[in-house]
């Protein structure tokens, strides 16, 4: 008679958790092994063809369903695992370009994020497993800010059209907490620090295009969803995901390969020129290396490869005649640049005076509504009062993410997304000051990004994308899971790999 240990008592309860539940493993390829199966697909394909060749986009959406569902019939847990790499992978890497993705049925535009995260989203909430779903308050959380949203669309959306639609995704994509969640407990922390670690190398990597992004983008197709935009080389909203990345690498990597991210990083910061990641970058740096463990030793190091990664961006630019977003790539630039986040007279001062002006009209358009103080102006009004932007569009956002929660939900929606974010955020940290080291430098990671992610949200429409939403929510939940591992049985803290 055998005696089990705790060592394989705790081995065994991991694999329980770790299995895909039966209910959602609908077969590995046999459907098609018989002659019904057989005559079914066949079936299938030929009105999938003749409905691509007669009804165009209605068409395709019908073959891109038929697709899904034979990968799912084949392997469900892997068709999930690669959708949330593409939705992340896209999200992070192709920035705006990933936004303009998606298919349009009628006037209605249906964007490629909510194609692969609602059916995620599904799977969770059928999965009978709920050590897969985030606690009780952050679903509660969740369902009060989608209804608060949804019902404004209700009414909205007969007004606003579209407008109220586009105005509505921040509240719906806060979901990707929960698949976010149950990505990170059914397949580990070792097996998305992996999938993750490849995002990031492509992030930098495509960063490192971007002075030569108008020639990227003159042989990129080009997609439509909101306006038409080069899907390759229309970099907006990269910029953040290479801060993110460098962090990662910053954590995880050591040596050599640590110097040369943060040294590349820093370097495409001075490209960039964002303001806002000037002051965000160091402050997330100290604060993940701070929760992570990293000894001041190793931040010195850190700030010495970032200081070394400016001056060989400016020396670069003096060589090869490198053009950053608002001028010049050198030092007097990004002094006079970062000098008017304090009021002086500088490049692109104008746009800070245009968010007061935005700040002002957009609290006095709430003050002279009726219960606007409570429920908001709505979703698809023109917060930024008929200012159109480089190529006449209408930017409608007054770059404040805050302020726009505010100002179309009111006190209600507002109040309901800042609870949400600090539910999620405060177990994250408190794992990253206290639990086992692994989860540690992963949450201390997430919090870094999120220290970045919604900074940004104070002064840029980030959270209006794919491109914010996407990898703050899905990476929120990834760390609450790890927050949450006592739910897995296991006494050790990490959750399985």
């Amino acid at each position: 008679m055998s005696v089990r240990t705790p060592e394989a008592t705790v081995r065994q309860a991991v694999q329980a958790v770790t299995r895909p539940p039966p209910a959602l493993q609908f077969g590995s390829g046999r459907v098609a092994s018989t002659a019904a199966g057989a005559i079914a697909v066949a079936i299938l394909c030929g009105v999938t063809g003749v409905a691509v060749t007669r009804f165009g986009t209605l068409g395709l959406l019908l073959a891109v369903l038929m697709l899904c569902i034979g990968l799912v019939f084949m392997d469900l847990v892997a068709v999930e695992r690669w959708t949330m790499t593409v939705l992340l992978g896209g999200a992070m890497i192709l920035g705006y370009g990933w936004a303009n993705v998606g298919l349009r049925l009628g006037p209605l535009p249906i964007p490629a994020t909510e194609l692969l995260f609602l059916p995620l989203l599904a799977l969770a909430l059928l999965d009978p497993d709920a050590a897969r779903r985030p606690a009780r308050v952050i679903q509660v959380l969740l369902f009060l800010l989608v209804t608060d949203v949804g019902l404004r669309l209700v009414f909205d959306y007969p007004v606003w059209g579209t407008f109220a639609v586009r105005d509505a995704t921040t509240g719906l994509e806060s979901l990707l907490v929960i698949a976010g969640y149950r990505a990170m407990a059914r397949d580990g922390l070792d097996f998305w620090l992996r999938r993750i670690g490849i995002i990031a190398v492509l992030v930098i990597a495509y960063g490192m295009l971007y002075p030569w992004r108008d020639a990227v983008a003159s042989v990129s197709p080009v997609v439509g969803l909101q306006r038409p935009v080069a899907l390759v080389g229309d970099m907006a909203g990269v910029n953040y995901a290479v801060v993110a990345s460098g962090l990662f690498f910053a954590i995880y990597s050591r040596g050599f390969r640590r110097i040369a991210a943060l040294v590349i990083v820093s370097g495409l910061l001075a490209v960039f020129q964002a303001r806002s990641l000037y002051i965000l970058m160091p402050i997330s740096m100290l604060i993940a290396g701070m929760l992570s463990g990293t000894g001041l030793k190793s931040l010195f190091r850190l700030l010495a490869a970032a200081l070394a990664g400016l001056l060989i961006a400016f020396s670069a630019a003096s060589a090869f005649n490198i053009v950053g977003r608002r001028g010049p790539v050198d030092a007097s630039f990004l002094v006079a640049h970062a000098e008017t986040v304090a009021g002086e007279q500088g490049p692109s001062a104008g746009t800070i005076r245009a968010r007061g002006d935005w700040l002002h009209l957009t609290i006095q358009k709430v003050l002279q509504t009726r219960d606007g103080i409570w429920f908001g102006v709505g979703l698809g009004p023109d917060l930024t009062f008929g200012f159109r932007g480089k190529e006449d569009q209408a930017v409608r956002k007054p770059h404040d993410d805050y302020l726009e929660s505010f100002a179309r939900t009111g006190l209600i929606g507002f109040s309901l997304f800042i609870s949400l974010l600090m539910a999620c955020l405060i177990p994250v940290v408190r794992t990253a000051r206290r639990a086992d080291p692994e989860s540690r430098r992963f949450c201390a990671w997430v919090v870094g990004v999120s220290v970045v992610y919604l900074g940004v949200a104070g002064v840029q429409p980030l959270l209006a994308f794919p491109y914010g939403t996407v990898p703050l929510f899905v990476l929120l939940g990834m760390g609450l899971a790890l927050a949450d591992r006592r739910r897995y049985g296991l006494a050790s803290g990490a959750l399985p790999s």
